[in-house]
């Protein structure tokens, strides 16, 4: 169960950053790339 548990919360957040600071910096970046102003 403790296992389980420490999985779910590592995952949690692994899923957090990945989501809410690695995607939107990658969408970012090829935005300014494919539409330079």
């Amino acid at each position: 169960m403790k296992k389980q548990l420490l999985i779910s919360i590592w995952m949690t957040l692994a899923t957090t950053v990945v989501l809410g600071i690695i995607y939107p910096l990658v969408v970012t970046g090829l935005a300014q790339v494919m539409f330079p102003s």
